[in-house]
């Protein structure tokens, strides 16, 4: 199903003092606001925007095990797969027969643009995400049928993203997301990123 939820990161620590020794001690440097370029101009509108325009859906072939559950939170069958899941383990919206990629794909993006209709002359960031125990080569071919459909419905891509970004942990199966990009956020796609996870120049 699509996803849309609010942007609003908190983080609040409350130390274990009382009021006296509180008073006396050093008082933590205010944490920087959300930046998104090097100047540290804040735009965490920027960052709603991109979130506004995004949609994910995903679908598995097996499900995961949360260790410190210890077991599913759903169950497939042989030759069964879930449709729309979620990256914590819960059940999709159907489970059915697997499907081809081309009809995964298909029903993926019928899915995403009745919650974010796209027009042709669109354009769009791709990301083909893999859930922890999907080949590389497999993500690929998802992101071939995709692609195509979109041309053929007149969106063009902007950029393709294909491997492991948000994985649940051995799940086989794979989320795909769409963000309709303008000026601004092809800019902020295109900004250089060093992470231990993700880098980019």
């Amino acid at each position: 199903m699509a996803d849309k939820t609010d942007f609003t990161p908190e983080l609040t620590l409350t130390p274990n003092l009382d009021a006296a020794a509180a008073a006396e001690a050093p008082q933590a440097p205010e944490a920087p606001a959300l930046t998104l370029d090097p100047t540290g101009a804040v735009d965490a509108a920027a960052a709603q925007k991109a979130k506004d325009n995004t949609r994910t859906v995903g679908f598995a072939l097996t499900p995961c095990v949360i260790p410190e559950v210890g077991h599913s939170n759903f169950t497939l069958g042989e030759n069964e797969m879930a449709m729309g899941m979620g990256i914590h383990g819960e059940p999709g919206v159907w489970n059915g027969p697997i499907k081809t990629a081309d009809e995964l794909a298909a029903e993926s993006l019928d899915t995403l643009l009745k919650d974010m209709p796209l027009a042709s002359g669109d354009e769009v960031a791709l990301l083909i995400n893999g859930l922890g125990a999907t080949s590389i080569e497999e993500l690929y071919i998802l992101s071939n049928s995709v692609s195509q459909q979109l041309e053929d419905k007149g969106i063009s891509i902007y950029r393709t993203f294909v491997g492991e970004f948000a994985t649940s942990m051995e799940m086989m199966g794979p989320s795909i997301s769409i963000m309709k990009v303008d000026s601004e956020t092809k800019a902020m796609l295109d900004m250089p990123v060093s992470t231990p996870f993700y880098c980019q120049k």
